[in-house]
C-alpha cells in the first residue's frame, strides 16, 4: 500500500494586491508566480536542505491566486513545512514588489573631482556606509523606505544604489563662454525630469568642478519624489562632509610637513 506525502497548506490575504492586478500578478502562463514566487521558494529551500543535510526526497509545491468579495487570496500547498514557508514569504515579497520598478535620476553638485575616491571609499564602502546610515535614518522618521542594495535584483522595495561620475560643463579650449556653458547646463536641466541641481548651481563669474550623481532606486512610484527630496538633502550633507573631512587632513598634513622641515633643520 503507496504511502500519502504530507500535504501543509496555507492561504494568504495580499492585502497589496487589487482583484484587478490578479492576471498581472499571475502572468501569462504562470510566468510571473513561477518567477517571483516559486522559484525563489524552491532556490531557499535547496539551500535550506544542503545546510541541514537533509536526505533528497521528491517535494512539490502549488500556488493558487483567486479573488473573492474585494480581497485577493493565494492559497499555498506544499509537501514540506519548511518549502510552504519560503512560499509564504516569498509571496509576501511578490505583492509587496509588485507595484515597483526600477527608477534612475541624476543629481549635479559643485564637488572638486578629486573627493570622488573620498565619496566612494575602498571598494565602495564609504558610500555603502553612507546608504545604510541615512536607511537607518529614514525608517527611524518613518519617510521613504530605502536600503543599501542592487535594484537590479528585484529583490527588496527601496534597493538603492549611487553612482558617481566626474564632468565638465566648460573649457577653456570651447568655443562657447563661460555664461553660455551655464546658460546650456541650466536648460537642460530645466527641461529634464530627470536631473537636479543639489545644494548649488553654476555662475557665470566663476567655473566649479562638478559631478553627477546617478540614483537607482527599487521603488514604487508614488515613493520617488520623496525619496528624491530626502536623497538630495542626505547627498549634499554628505559631500559637506567629505569636503570637511578632506580640509582636516590636508590641514594635518602641512603640520607634520612643517614638523618634518623643522626637525631636519635642527642642528645635534
Amino acid at each position: 500500500m503507496a504511502t500519502t506525502s504530507p500535504s501543509f497548506t496555507s492561504t494568504l490575504h495580499l492585502d497589496s494586491l487589487s482583484v484587478k492586478d490578479i492576471p498581472a500578478f499571475i502572468g501569462k502562463g504562470a510566468m510571473n508566480i513561477k518567477k517571483n514566487v516559486k522559484v525563489p521558494a524552491w532556490n531557499m529551500f535547496s539551500s535550506w536542505q544542503k545546510k541541514n543535510s537533509q536526505e533528497a526526497k521528491t517535494h512539490s509545491l502549488f500556488v493558487k491566486n483567486s479573488g473573492a468579495d474585494g480581497n485577493v487570496m493565494c492559497e499555498i500547498t506544499a509537501s514540506s513545512e519548511e518549502l510552504l514557508k519560503f512560499a509564504v514569504f516569498t509571496s509576501k515579497r511578490a505583492q509587496l514588489n509588485f507595484h515597483t520598478n526600477i527608477y534612475r535620476h541624476t543629481f549635479y553638485a559643485s564637488m572638486d573631482h578629486s573627493l570622488i575616491s573620498l565619496f566612494i571609499g575602498h571598494k565602495g564602502k564609504s558610500v555603502q556606509t553612507f546608504l545604510n546610515r541615512i536607511s537607518k535614518e529614514a525608517g527611524t522618521q518613518e519617510l521613504c523606505p530605502i536600503q543599501a542594495g542592487n535594484p537590479f535584483k528585484k529583490e527588496t522595495k527601496g534597493d538603492i544604489r549611487l553612482s558617481i561620475e566626474s564632468l565638465e560643463y566648460f573649457s577653456e579650449e570651447s568655443d562657447k563662454s563661460l555664461e553660455d556653458s551655464v546658460n546650456s547646463m541650466m536648460e537642460r536641466v530645466d527641461q529634464s525630469k530627470f536631473i537636479d541641481f543639489i545644494g548649488w548651481q553654476p555662475s557665470t563669474d566663476e567655473y566649479e568642478e562638478y559631478v553627477q550623481i546617478k540614483m537607482e532606486v527599487f521603488s514604487a512610484l508614488e515613493d520617488l519624489p520623496d525619496i528624491k527630496t530626502f536623497l538630495s538633502e542626505k547627498i549634499s550633507e554628505y559631500i559637506r562632509f567629505i569636503g570637511e573631512k578632506d580640509q582636516k587632513r590636508s590641514y594635518q598634513r602641512e603640520n607634520v610637513d612643517q614638523d618634518i622641515d623643522e626637525a631636519l633643520s635642527t642642528d645635534l
